[in-house]
């Protein structure tokens, strides 16, 4: 994976009863080691399971990934609780959360403008000093 490129979180949940009172929500943080949870979707569950496995669900989340080398997403399953300002970190006796790491390559092309600009200079600078 590198910067820039899309992404998708798939989830397998399980949703208690008829799904009514689960949500899912997607997080990403762009430094693993030190994480700020950026909230990506939140989901409610269709419907519920009887606790096999053909009743888990599959849900996900899209996104662009920022710059950063380990990166990190978030999925949280929370009962009863639809609030999404309640943030990544929200603990309950019927919650669940994952965290999964990500190894991110740099884009050179994904620095942005100021430095492609400032280094195209520096290279130009250098094939003049050269002659």
């Amino acid at each position: 994976m590198m910067e820039g490129s899309t992404i998708t979180v798939n989830a397998g949940v399980f949703c208690w009863g008829n799904g009514s009172k689960d949500f899912i929500y997607f997080f990403h943080a762009a430094d693993a080691s030190n994480p700020n949870w950026t909230l990506m979707k939140r989901v409610q569950c269709a419907s519920g399971g009887n606790q096999s496995l053909s009743d888990i669900q599959t849900k996900y989340a899209s996104y662009d990934l920022p710059k950063g080398a380990l990166q990190a997403v978030r999925v949280s399953i929370r009962y009863e609780n639809g609030d999404p300002n309640l943030g990544p970190c929200f603990s309950g006796n019927y919650n669940d959360t994952d965290d999964v790491v990500i190894q991110v390559k740099e884009d050179p092309s994904f620095l942005g403008t100021a430095v492609a600009v400032e280094a195209k200079k520096v290279e130009d600078d250098k094939k003049k000093n050269k002659r």
